[in-house]
């Protein structure tokens, strides 16, 4: 089954994408893996966002290389955002930034949403789960384990 056209694959792209003001990023709005990262299905096939728009917009993509985000949102497939490297590049990148997962605990965690003096505070709050978390732009899940002991426990207050 042959690829599809570039043309293709941009209709497709801006069809179920949005581009954020502030960022400039092409988010894909319909189904995501684990990791965030878009799925699309062309051709009888499953693709991956950004990998798609990064071929539409430069060529193919030499084997064995990773097609990376400037950005760090998993979710953009704007080619402008995107950029080639080994796993190797990719790993020192998300190093670079602080996001590896176990580099820093609580906000110096680059991954971090919350400070300790706010994870003191959903810990005391005693308000419904979806209030704090529409407050603070976290899941209930996240407020539920802050509020167990879970996750941010050296936040005491």
């Amino acid at each position: 089954m042959a690829k599809p056209s570039p043309q293709e694959i941009e209709a497709k792209l801006n069809a179920y994408s949005h581009v954020h003001e502030t960022t400039g990023c092409r988010i894909w709005q319909r189904s995501k893996n684990t990791d965030g990262y878009g799925s699309v299905c062309l051709a009888g096939r499953v693709y991956r966002a950004h990998r798609l728009a990064y071929e539409a917009a430069f060529g193919e993509i030499p084997e064995g290389l990773c097609v990376c985000h400037t950005c760090d949102n998993p979710a953009c497939s704007n080619p402008a955002h995107l950029f080639l490297g080994t796993q190797a590049d990719n790993m020192h990148d998300m190093a670079d930034k602080g996001r590896r997962a176990g580099v820093g605990t609580g906000s110096s965690n680059g991954r971090s949403k919350l400070t300790e003096s706010q994870a003191c505070q959903i810990r005391s709050d005693r308000r419904k789960l979806r209030e704090i978390s529409a407050q603070y732009g976290v899941s209930m899940t996240v407020v539920s384990q802050i509020r167990r002991g879970i996750l941010w426990r050296a936040a005491h207050g």
